[in-house]
């Protein structure tokens, strides 16, 4: 490929990238604003329909202000006409008021007992809508529906309310309840009536059918996944089929008018309150939302794309006229180089170019290269007839040194097996000294141990003695004839004790030489086994317990769960021992033992998949930078001086690595204490296992 081609390939490359990043950032920006305006029309939509929503309650407060200035006018009058005839305006009035006003489901008018006839304390014409016909009744005075304590009744005057006072709003609107004689869902607002001397006298009542309620929700279905919902939040229910969860996003919208929230899913819920308290929610998808502007983007995207075509098709033009008088020179550069094609030797004949631009200095430089190239052949071929000459002297010379070389090999085949023979022996040094120092922390553990267990041994053994000397002091009264009830009850009270101590102790004790003997087993053995992680720390720890005991730290195993691996469990105890020798060592130096401020050492055990992790940290005195980067070379050590070997921590890597097929990962700095991360498989790999 020419220069001409690849700077052609590299600014069509670059015009391809440069309009990618430009195409990504105007898509990335296109698609943000669509998104948001998609949104924007949904909150407008959402604000539009509750306007619509509260209009119409508006019109039923209206109405039912309207039915309770009516009631009113009818009781002032009704000393002036008959009851029959009230009845019959009353009827008028409602059938009059609902024909003009079909968004209402019906209403009524609702007297007080004996307020409008001393002889009558139900008085309550109502109509209601049935099948689209409005029909009048006065079958809700029954006493069966007992409308002085229906929950809307109740709403605008209590019963406790004292019927000489003023009540504190004009409307109230109830809870969505299922109506009785139509089985629909409905919602009532209630007008508290008064006569000239403000006591009251009932209330007018209209009803909202939340069918209707639900027709301008139609308005909010923007994508075919859109749900929307109509949601009480003080009886906590949906009054349509469709239901939004979380409840918690709809029972605060907040204080303003609408509100937009987004789920954990990523959905959008946009949600408003109505001047009645119901909560109108529409739970749009995200990804229908993108369906949407991926749309939109993808109608620009082919108008874009032929406009980059276009751009880089002129470019490549453009480029293909501008590099013209390049290749009129590169094929005369060629026509000047020759090849005589039985001699395979180069003839450079100069260039003619009579034009002056920019390429006459090169034209030139070529002219003076061919010169030169000229008088360096005429030197190169006297220089060739002096090296044959010298190469005839190097033949005769390598026939004698091909002598010398065989010596020189023989004598340097004897030095490397005397090397190999020094490596052997130095890697099984190395491996002596491991094992010496593996032995060495079992003998340690062992001394400790022996110690742990005097304890409780000794306690047993008083215990056992005590008892003796009390079986002999009852014998003695038993041979007497002193023995009495008391002395019998004492000495078997001090029998259970002693007994109970020793048992205790001995437990204890056989605990103790059960878990080392698990431990040292495993050690001397290096068997694979499956094996309970947990509890095999536990006995490690208690093993090591001696070693610690009388010092100010303290060791703590966090595992709360059953972890059953199949490995390698002596090795694991080699581990844990080494890193809590290390810590005892250089990270709580006894020196430096400060009882008011304790050492902590942890060992967290946590699953990872087919893994575990071993989380192994104290809070001691940490590491330089330096002693971390050396801390898994073989015989390096701190504390050369105080009888450190400089193998415990190499012995470490080399387990973990090798032997148990894990990773080891450690984190320190001064001060800040040190952690080792040991992942280990729970069953090692079977070509590892041979």
């Amino acid at each position: 490929m020419n220069i001409k081609t690849r700077i052609l390939l590299s600014v069509i490359v670059l015009q391809i990238i440069g309009f990618s990043a430009l195409l990504l950032n105007y898509n990335k920006r296109a698609s943000a604003s669509v998104l948001n305006f998609n949104r924007t029309q949904v909150s407008a939509t959402l604000t539009a329909t509750v306007h619509q929503l509260d209009a119409i309650a508006a019109q039923m407060e209206r109405t039912a202000a309207g039915l309770a200035r009516g009631g009113e006018h009818f009781q002032e009058v009704h000393h002036r006409r008959d009851t029959g005839r009230l009845r019959s305006e009353l009827k008028r009035l409602l059938l009059r008021t609902f024909s003009s006003f079909p968004a209402a489901e019906g209403g009524g008018i609702w007297y007080e007992p004996a307020t409008l006839d001393h002889h009558e304390d139900r008085i309550a014409p109502f109509v209601y809508r049935d099948q689209g016909q409005l029909t009048f009744t006065w079958e809700r005075e029954s006493g069966h529906y007992d409308y002085h304590n229906q929950p809307w009744y109740r709403l605008a005057i209590p019963a406790d309310w004292p019927r000489n006072e003023h009540r504190p709003q004009t409307f109230y609107w109830s809870r969505p309840y299922t109506d009785s004689h139509n089985q629909q869902t409905v919602m009532t607002v209630a007008v508290p009536m008064y006569d000239e001397k403000q006591k009251l006298l009932g209330v007018a009542t209209v009803n909202w059918n939340a069918g209707k309620m639900l027709q301008p929700l139609e308005g909010l279905q923007i994508s075919p996944g859109t749900r929307v919902a109509l949601y009480d939040p003080l009886s906590a229910r949906f009054l349509t089929a469709e239901t939004i969860s979380p409840l918690s996003l709809l029972n605060n919208p907040g204080q303003s008018f609408s509100r937009e929230h987004q789920t954990a899913s990523g959905d959008y819920l946009f949600a408003a309150r109505t001047q009645t308290g119901l909560i109108i929610a529409a739970l749009v998808p995200r990804q229908e939302l993108a369906t949407l502007v991926s749309g939109f983007l993808a109608g620009n995207m082919g108008v874009n794309i032929a406009i980059a075509v276009v751009f880089i098709a002129v470019m490549a033009l453009v480029l293909t006229i501008l590099f013209r008088p390049f290749e009129q020179i590169l094929q005369r550069l060629r026509d000047a180089v020759l090849l005589n094609s039985q001699s395979d030797r180069l003839t450079f004949n100069p260039i003619r170019y009579d034009d002056s631009n920019e390429f006459s200095p090169i034209v030139d430089t070529f002219n003076t290269l061919v010169d030169q190239i000229a008088r360096y052949t005429d030197r190169l071929s006297r220089t060739n007839t002096l090296l044959y000459a010298e190469q005839r002297r190097a033949e005769e010379l390598n026939s004698t040194l091909e002598q010398k070389v065989s010596e020189r090999t023989h004598e340097l085949a004897e030095k490397n097996q005397e090397l190999n023979e020094s490596l052997r022996m130095l890697k099984l040094t190395q491996q002596q000294l491991v094992n010496l120092e593996k032995h060495a922390a079992l003998g340690d553990i062992v001394a400790g141990l022996a110690h742990e267990i005097n304890t409780p041994l000794g306690i047993s053994v008083t215990a056992v003695s005590a008892l003796e000397e009390q079986l002999r002091d009852l014998e003695e009264q038993f041979r007497s004839h002193k023995l009495t009830r008391q002395s019998f009850d004492e000495y078997t009270e001090l029998t259970r004790e002693g007994v109970s101590i020793a048992a205790d102790n001995l437990r204890r004790a056989a605990d103790l030489i059960a878990r080392f003997k698990q431990v040292a087993v495993d050690q001397a053995s290096e068997q694979k086994r499956d094996f309970e992680l947990c509890d095999y720390l536990n006995s490690i720890l208690t093993s090591l317990r001696p070693g610690y005991k009388y010092r100010p730290v303290k060791v703590e195993l966090n595992c709360e769960q059953r972890v059953i691996i199949s490995s390698y469990p002596g090795a694991l105890a080699q581990i844990i021992t080494n890193l809590i020798t290390n810590s005892l060592t250089h990270g709580f130096p006894p020196d430096r033992d400060d009882r008011d401020h304790p050492g902590n050492i942890t060992l967290t055990v946590t699953e990872e998949g087919q893994k575990v992790c071993i989380i192994y940290r104290d809070d001691g005195a940490g590491m330089s930078e330096d002693t971390r980067n050396h801390l898994f070379d073989p015989f390096f050590t701190t504390r050369a001086q105080h009888g450190g070997s400089g193998l415990g921590t190499y012995i470490i890597q080399d387990l973990v690595c090798h032997q148990l097929q894990g990773t080891l990962e450690v984190s320190s700095s001064p001060g800040a204490g040190c952690e080792f991360i040991i992942r280990l498989p729970r069953r090692l790999r079977p070509a590892d296992n041979n």
